[in-house]
């Protein structure tokens, strides 16, 4: 049994992540449940439980969550985003084989989005070079082909996407996490730091960009 403390907040969090790629959505909301019990202002963790109460169809909580984290901070990048996205009606996923060219922009985010969830990086990130080849400035879609990048190990590819979502917001913690990340597992451990600590520089409760840090020795 892990301890709910506020220092177990990483733990939790890669345990959720982990019950989420086995579809086990409730059983992370519970973990996430945890963490919020201690950090009730956690936006990360908030943001997290939202789309994973979007995923299960409780919209109501999701947004409720998502209205609790930009009480704190009304210009949360990722917060607006989801809210938008929930509040805009439910379009169906297209089929895999639907070509990419035929899809409008938010067809392909919705399908590169369910092809990472899927675990299939190559398909997510066809979907996406067709969405930035038409929006080059589109902030999700440049996080999610960085997300798909990070995930197959191809970390240059990723910090380029990070890199750009981040001059188009320089306000969003996850994407600096994500950067971060992805400098660490090419050893730039300089880099990382930054990224961590610029993370908490906007979102002082973001608990990966602290376990970041405390994997690299830093306070």
């Amino acid at each position: 049994v892990l301890d709910t403390s506020p220092q177990d907040t990483a733990t939790l969090q890669q345990r959720a992540a982990l019950l989420v790629r086995q579809g086990q959505v409730q059983r992370a909301i519970t973990d996430l449940d945890a963490i919020l019990a201690n950090e009730r202002t956690n936006a990360a963790v908030l943001v997290q439980r939202a789309m994973l109460r979007n995923q299960l169809g409780d919209r109501p909580r999701a947004l409720a969550d998502l209205a609790d984290v930009l009480r704190t901070d009304p210009n949360h990048a990722a917060a607006l985003a989801l809210r938008t996205q929930i509040e805009q009606p439910q379009a169906q996923t297209p089929a895999a084989g639907t070509p990419a060219a035929s899809l409008d922009v938010p067809a392909l985010l919705q399908r590169g989005l369910d092809s990472l969830r899927a675990g299939q990086f190559d398909a997510a990130i066809t979907d996406l070079n067709e969405a930035i080849r038409r929006e080059a400035r589109n902030g999700m879609a440049l996080r999610l082909r960085g997300l798909a990048h990070s995930r197959k190990g191809d970390h240059g590819p990723a910090i380029a996407d990070f890199s750009q979502a981040i001059a188009n917001d320089i306000r969003d913690a996850d994407v600096y996490v994500a950067r971060g990340l992805s400098h660490l597992q090419r050893r730039a451990n300089a880099q990382a730091i930054s990224d961590f600590r610029q993370a908490l520089r906007i979102d002082a409760n973001n608990a990966l960009a602290r376990e970041g840090l405390r994997r690299l020795g830093q306070n």
